[in-house]
């Protein structure tokens, strides 16, 4: 039983690990700032300290259930943990993808990168609202297979948006030649528009002084 809550605890500092490390190299520097992880680490590394020194007898004769509640009580910290570094981190997600599409409209966005449409707006969008609704139930989680299965689903859903992100910010220049070619169109559809209603104007113009001087105005 120990020996599987020690395995439970190592696999959830590796998730929150992984997801560190995935922000560090896609360069998300906002989550930095962000303590909330950093304390539920400190805490839960208090209670494995106990647990081990319940292993080593320090203190002697410890009591009945002392290493198993000090193991429950690191993994709580350890899930908290993982998920207040997935839940800012699909906050900053959101944010940095919705920069890079800002500038351009629907009709850019979608000639140039479809797949934001089609994948990565709704995946990050059920990720937040999935992410939401665990951060407010999440201490009452106390199943570790389900903890483990949470921050494996969750590792993965945030790596696969990750790599989405990165793959819109080559996209930019794309984006942006769209854009002048939008620019240009409008520019000559105004630019005929105007010529146009020019011609319309001098033609009635002309006709109507035409008629006025044959006499039948």
């Amino acid at each position: 039983m120990k020996s599987d809550k020690w395995s439970k605890v190592v696999q959830l500092h590796q998730y929150t690990k992984s997801l560190i490390l995935l922000a560090e190299e896609h360069e998300l520097e906002e989550w930095k700032t962000f303590l909330h992880p950093v304390l539920e680490q400190r805490d839960a590394l208090n209670h494995i300290c106990i647990a081990i020194g319940g292993e080593i007898d320090i203190p002697p004769n410890p009591k009945a259930g002392y290493i198993d509640d000090s193991l429950d009580k690191a993994l709580a910290h350890l899930y908290r943990a993982f998920f207040d570094t997935a839940d800012w981190i699909g906050i900053i997600l959101r944010e940095k993808i919705i920069e890079v599409v800002k500038p351009y409209d629907n009709e850019c966005i979608t000639a140039v990168a479809p797949e934001y449409y089609e994948r990565i707006r709704p995946d990050l969008e059920q990720l937040n609202s999935n992410l939401a609704k665990l951060r407010n139930s999440k201490d009452e989680c106390t199943d570790s297979s389900v903890m483990i299965s949470q921050a494996e689903n969750y590792t993965q859903k945030i790596e696969k948006l990750l790599k989405d992100y990165k793959l819109l910010i080559p996209k930019v220049p794309a984006l942006e030649q769209f854009k002048s070619k939008q620019r240009k169109k409008t520019a000559k559809k105004i630019f005929w528009e105007i010529v146009i209603g020019i011609i319309c104007a001098v033609v009635g113009i002309i006709g109507t002084y035409l008629l006025t001087r044959s006499g039948k105005l």
